[in-house]
């Protein structure tokens, strides 16, 4: 059973798994967030500060530990689809979709035909699959439309059911806004909780993972929401939470 295979049993075995975030464009933070013990390592190409070169790179650099790397494509790029799993990305996270036309779009562009419209040319991935590559690549890969704007909240119940996908991703940030929130990673506001709570029973009704943009102090209040897979750190982020601790601790320091 190969490492991609294994990760997507465990990703729909309900299992509770934990995953990072990464906008920096650099291999060596990738490969340390993979080696830190995170069960998935996303490289998003939405907003990350970076390209397909780099992608391409960071990827290879996730699996040199044992996450899982899955990238976040640009919204709407069928082409960007093709080309982070040809750069041996075992899952995909696509944003801003509106409705279950969008996500039939993006998973035809992840599937081979006659089934799909993905392009054959799987360079890296191939490397480390080989042929088989063509027939194994759709029972490999985790397909996660983002969840953040109205529209896909109005279609939800249609989205959560188109064939080949895994779960949904949810979006906090953009999902607030939508909501007429400021953004954040979590809200008292019962139009926000609901919006969470629907999702997961959608998701629940569908047979598929419900997924969700978070942080550390968030993990445990999400698990027990019924979401099984939590993205819990931003490199970034955890970046500037550890230079702020160590400002405070050397101020804090006796002369």
């Amino acid at each position: 059973m190969s490492e991609k295979t294994t990760f997507k049993k465990k990703f729909r075995s309900g299992e509770r798994i934990t995953g990072s975030f990464l906008v920096l464009p650099d291999e060596i933070v990738a490969e340390t967030a993979s080696l830190a013990g995170f069960d998935y390592v996303i490289v998003d190409m939405q907003h990350g500060l970076f390209g397909h070169d780099t992608m391409r790179r960071m990827v290879a650099a996730v699996e040199l530990g044992n996450a899982a790397p899955i990238v976040r494509v640009a919204p709407g790029d069928d082409y960007a689809v093709g080309r982070a799993l040809d750069a041996g990305a075992t899952g995909l996270i696509i944003p801003l979709v509106n409705d279950a036309d969008d996500v039939e779009r993006a998973v035809s562009a992840a599937t081979y035909g006659p089934a799909g419209t993905r392009s054959f040319g799987p360079m890296r991935a191939m490397t480390r699959e080989g042929i088989e590559y063509f027939n194994s690549s759709k029972d490999r890969i985790v397909i996660l439309p983002q969840i953040e704007t109205l529209s896909a909240l109005e279609n939800l119940d249609e989205i959560v059911r188109v064939p080949g996908i895994d779960g949904v991703y949810v979006g906090p940030m953009d999902l607030s806004i939508a909501l007429g929130l400021q953004p954040a990673l979590d809200s008292d506001e019962p139009v926000f909780i609901e919006a969470v709570d629907r999702v997961v029973a959608a998701c629940n009704d569908a047979g598929i993972v419900p997924t969700m943009h978070a942080g550390p102090q968030l993990a445990a209040k999400r698990y027990a929401q019924g979401f099984t897979a939590v993205t819990i750190a931003v490199d970034i982020s955890v970046l500037k939470s550890g230079f702020d601790a160590a400002l405070v601790q050397a101020h804090a320091s006796p002369n």
